[in-house]
C-alpha cells in the first residue's frame, strides 16, 4: 500500500526515499494482536497521507525523504 501511495506522488512530481525505519514505523503502528495487519492502512491514510497533502498545498514537488525522527514520521 505505501509503495501504492508513493506512485500516485511521483505521478504528481514528488519522488520520496524511505529507509527500514518506516516500514518498520508502519509495521510497529499497524499491526495488533486484536486486528492483525487491518490497521496498516489506517497508518498510511493518518500518519503518511497527512504529511503529504500538506507538502502539495504548499505547492512544493520535488525529491524528498520520509525518516521516522523521535518516533514520528517527518518529510524532509
Amino acid at each position: 500500500r505505501l509503495d501504492s501511495l508513493l506512485d500516485i506522488l511521483e505521478s504528481k512530481g514528488i519522488n520520496t526515499k524511505y529507509d527500514d525505519s518506516v516500514i518498520n514505523y508502519i509495521k510497529q503502528k499497524g499491526i495488533t494482536k486484536e486486528y492483525g495487519a487491518r490497521e496498516i492502512l489506517r497508518v498510511i491514510n493518518k500518519d503518511v497521507k497527512s504529511l503529504y497533502v500538506d507538502y502539495l498545498l504548499d505547492g512544493k514537488s520535488g525529491d524528498v525523504t520520509l525518516n521516522v525522527v523521535e518516533g514520528k514520521l517527518v518529510l524532509s
